[in-house]
């Protein structure tokens, strides 16, 4: 075998690295600025083999569930909602070389699984650096030789679906309604939680149950409880009873008896990050005069 191919087959084999040295690996082969904002401390990323495209690269990194984000630098994400700020898991602690001078800044993860992107915060910005409650579990990895103080911040939000707005006195990260509701799907459809597991199909048909108001509401505030009316005929109230009747299991015959009682309203209450009360007034088949509800949690 010739060294040349020898030297391709090396450069197309396919290698498994912890996001720390992915993160160099990919600074080192592009050329950019590299931020991997994820949801979870990440297993590692394997089948990467640096093409000469980013689009390529992109489809190597949906198989470890990544995706790259449109931007200068290249910006991963992972596409979820904290899994540490839902399950109240402790993050690591902060682990990286980083520097600021004149504006520029130069940092790289020197461990896994990155650190706690609330830490972005606190490393000695010109302008304060406001963050949303909602990734305060959430863990980013860096390697960046060199970058304009304004692009890094930029950079950190978008690789975790938030836009950084600015002032003249401060950055503020915000996310969309819209990313907002993406991002809670994508993490319950991944869950292998099995409280979130066995109410999947209950949970996805509340969130998009819900309105773009009702979720920047939610959005702004953690625990912020917020509540809709629902028609009878509304697929989160199918869903609800299908999920409670799973979990009643031979039980569940005690709701065939019960019909919705119209003249009061159905509700569903939505609690950051992730608990939904469904309220369905119904009442006794048998004997009308006695009314109650079900709740669906």
């Amino acid at each position: 075998m010739s060294f040349l191919s020898v030297a391709l087959l090396c450069a197309n084999f396919q290698s498994s690295f912890s996001l720390a040295e992915l993160a160099v690996k990919l600074e080192e082969h592009y050329k950019r600025p590299v931020f991997i904002g994820v949801s979870k401390v990440q297993n590692k990323v394997t089948g990467i083999t640096f093409p000469a495209k980013l689009d390529d690269l992109n489809d190597e990194l949906k198989k470890n569930m990544l995706r790259l984000v449109p931007g200068d630098a290249l910006m991963i994400t992972d596409e979820e909602l904290s899994h540490q700020e839902m399950l109240g898991i402790s993050l690591p602690p902060v682990d990286i070389d980083f520097d600021i001078k004149d504006g520029k800044v130069a940092a790289k993860s020197t461990k896994d699984p990155g650190f706690g992107v609330v830490e972005v915060a606190k490393m000695g910005w010109r302008k304060k650096v406001n963050l949303p409650w909602f990734l305060n579990g959430s863990l980013i990895t860096i390697s960046a030789k060199t970058m304009l103080e304004d692009d890094f911040v930029r950079s950190v939000a978008l690789s975790h679906g938030c836009y950084a707005r600015q002032t003249p006195e401060e950055w503020t990260f915000t996310m969309t309604p819209d990313e907002f509701r993406r991002r809670l799907i994508k993490t319950i459809e991944r869950s292998k939680n099995p409280a979130i597991v066995s109410r999947k199909d209950y949970f996805l048909a509340a969130i998009n149950s819900l309105p773009n108001s009702a979720l920047t509401k939610a959005m702004a505030t953690k625990g912020d409880i917020q509540e809709i009316k629902l028609a009878p005929n509304a697929p989160v109230i199918r869903a609800g009873l299908a999920t409670l009747k799973k979990l009643m299991g031979a039980n569940a015959d005690k709701l065939d008896r019960l019909s919705f009682d119209k003249t009061r309203q159905m509700k569903l209450q939505y609690q950051t990050p992730l608990s939904f009360r469904l309220s369905i007034p119904v009442f006794d088949s048998e004997n009308p005069t006695d009314k109650s509800e079900i709740i669906v949690q």
